[in-house]
């Protein structure tokens, strides 16, 4: 995979993307995951924008990958967390040029979370709540940016 560069990609470019991911890997989003994809360059740019070299960053519902990719071109450390096994499928390509992304498959809800420094997430709109409910009690950070519906 060619790496995107955030300064330059366009809206068609990650739709195109986004689109050949799903076909290839036999992905449809699923409803009651609440799974959806970023094609917005501009929400990613926003997204990113706080991220530093030295960063441990948390991404929970990382999808098809391609937010983690812009993640690990700024930061140290990028843990990513999916529980569709098809989207792991598709991310591991995505992002297997990346030697700081760590991808885990698995129920963030249910998962053990390591030492972070931010969290940026697309996450899940149906479990939104339980999501903050456990960052705030169970992790520590300087930062989160999640979109939410």
């Amino acid at each position: 995979m060619v790496r995107m560069k955030l300064d330059t990609v366009t809206r068609e470019y990650l739709v195109r993307k986004t689109l050949f991911l799903m076909r290839k890997y036999g992905i449809r989003p699923r409803k009651r995951l609440s799974q959806n994809f970023i094609v917005d360059p501009s929400a990613i740019r926003i997204m990113v924008s706080r991220i530093k070299k030295d960063d441990v960053v948390l991404e929970i519902g990382s999808g098809l990958g391609i937010l983690t990719s812009f993640l690990a071109e700024k930061a140290k450390r990028v843990i990513a967390i999916e529980i569709d096994k098809k989207l792991v499928k598709a991310s591991e390509e995505v992002l297997k040029q990346y030697g700081n992304v760590e991808i885990i498959c698995g129920d963030f809800l249910r998962l053990k979370i390591p030492p972070i420094d931010k969290v940026v997430s697309n996450i899940p709109y149906h479990i939104s709540s339980k999501i903050l409910v456990k960052l705030l009690k169970e992790c520590s950070f300087r930062l989160a940016v999640l979109s939410l519906q």
